[in-house]
């Protein structure tokens, strides 16, 4: 087995995590849909997940391991993608997956808040490269949100160009 194959299989502490949170969500009359992210820290086992709650809540859950899980509520006038995404890419996780809406969310956030209200641009990086690698794209996101969705990639490619 080469390590190409190491990172198909789905590690059990990530495969407990979902299933902890699909049991969560069920307990609360939601389901999986209704996650909008998924952050994933292979070396220390854990798991950072925001999901939708009601119109102006969201629900922070953190797994970690064997340990009951951490869960906290985020009002829409107090949440920010800097301080949730970009925070936990800095450090250590990365994404497993998100959401084509929350990307527009998040794409829109940039394009307002960029460069002089994020802190965390390491995470933000992060967060370009793998819209990147995964061909997110302005267009792809449009064509799933029906909105015309601002560009940020001319926001980086412009620094690259520096």
């Amino acid at each position: 087995m080469n390590n190409n194959d190491n990172k198909k299989i789905t590690p059990l502490f990530l495969v407990k995590a979902i299933i902890d949170i699909d049991d969560y969500l069920r307990s609360k009359g939601k389901n999986i849909d209704d996650m909008n992210c998924l952050l994933v820290d292979y070396n220390n086992k854990s798991t950072f997940s925001i999901i939708n709650y009601d119109e102006d809540k969201a629900i922070f859950y953190r797994f970690k391991n064997n340990e009951d899980p951490e869960i906290s509520y985020s009002y829409d006038w107090d949440f920010s993608y800097d301080n949730s995404i970009f925070y936990y890419l800095e450090n250590n996780y990365e994404i497993k997956t998100i959401r084509m809406d929350v990307h527009y969310d998040i794409w829109c956030t940039i394009n307002e808040l960029y460069p002089e209200d994020i802190i965390n641009k390491k995470g933000l990086n992060k967060y370009i490269n793998y819209c990147r690698e995964n061909k997110i794209t302005k267009k792809v996101i449009d064509e799933f949100v029906k909105i015309d969705t601002p560009d940020i990639m001319k926001l980086f490619k412009k620094e690259r160009e520096r």
